[in-house]
């Protein structure tokens, strides 16, 4: 399932959901579709584990009730588990990442690289805006950690409503091409719960 690109799972959750025949809540307006979200993105190529996926159902169901019936409708390596229901207005807030990352040959990886990004203040990157524009990013206050624990680069980031370091941002300095040098990255995701109240039903997915 780390193959599929974020939109083709999102169809995936939509069909599988109406499968199921789930009491979804639409939006209004001319082009109805489900109150179905998804916190943050997760790229092609990246296992994810702990993401979450939230519904708004218009009757109220238990979360075990709404895993079965997701689970019966998926394919096999997706599955719904620790379902829980919040407000009406309620959304899960990301704050941290954890990748695990296997490098395709380990000695591409450069470990004095790693402790001088750490021992840096700042590590400034420039972004290109969808218009053409640049920006620079001081992306060293996202990151948490990176450790290289052979064959095996962990690399855990905070994320806050400025946003978030990019994986690939890191790698590159430390000596690995994103996606070239990488064998396998999976992505844990971190979140805040939102106050359980009767409405929203957010659930994390494993693929």
């Amino acid at each position: 399932m780390r193959f599929i690109s974020h939109h083709d799972f999102m169809r995936l959750v939509e069909r599988a959901a109406r499968r199921a025949e789930l009491p979804l809540k639409y939006s209004e307006g001319f082009n109805p579709h489900p109150r179905i979200s998804y916190p943050l993105a997760r790229p092609a190529g990246v296992e994810g584990r702990d993401e979450i996926v939230e519904l708004v159902l218009t009757h109220p169901m238990t979360p075990a009730e709404v895993e079965e019936s997701l689970n019966a409708q998926v394919p096999e390596g997706l599955h719904f588990y620790d379902g829980r229901v919040t407000g009406p207005r309620a959304k899960a807030r990301v704050t941290g990442l954890c990748y695990t990352i296997e490098p395709a040959q380990p000695d591409l990886v450069r470990p004095r690289a790693i402790d001088d990004l750490l021992s840096r203040e700042k590590l400034e990157v420039t972004r290109k805006k969808s218009a053409g524009a640049e920006r620079t990013v001081d992306i060293r206050r996202f990151i948490r950690s990176v450790d290289w624990r052979p064959p095996v680069l962990e690399v855990a980031l905070n994320v806050s409503i400025e946003g978030t370091a990019r994986l690939q941002e890191i790698l590159q300095h430390i000596g690995l091409v994103w996606p070239d040098d990488v064998r396998y990255v999976a992505r844990t995701v971190e979140a805040a719960a939102p106050r359980p109240s009767p409405g929203r039903t957010p659930y994390t997915r494993r693929r």
